[in-house]
């Protein structure tokens, strides 16, 4: 994967949400043809689906390396879950500029430790 860490993370911000949408329209092309082939739509789909899958795995390798489990766990509930800020900090019982700032912390941190592996 070419690029660099802030990337990879605005490509996973809102994957989930376009992890349901692909999902879906996936099995309505697969409902709508039956047993013949679904067609160039649905395997492109299906390879966009792979890709953040991938891209989603990446991230999860990168989130895991952080030293601070709060982070880890901010940076969890943000990219791979598309929380905001204002939901985590209820989850974790603290003030959205904490969580802000923890999870700046972490990006600068990732980009630290992963800027070689991305290039």
């Amino acid at each position: 994967m070419t690029g660099n860490v802030r990337d990879l993370l605005v490509s996973c911000r809102h994957s989930p949400e376009e992890m349901l949408a692909l999902t879906r329209q996936t099995s309505r092309i697969r409902e709508q043809n039956g047993q013949k082939d679904p067609g160039a739509y649905h395997r492109a789909l299906e390879n966009h689906r792979q890709e953040m899958v991938g891209r989603l795995a990446l991230l999860e390798d990168m989130i895991s390396t952080l030293k601070n489990a709060r982070s880890r766990t901010i940076m969890r509930y943000y990219y791979t879950m598309g929380w905001g800020d204002a939901q985590i900090a209820i989850e974790m019982d603290l003030t959205e500029e904490w969580v802000r700032k923890k999870r700046y912390a972490a990006i600068r941190e990732l980009e630290r430790e992963w800027k070689y592996a991305l290039a």
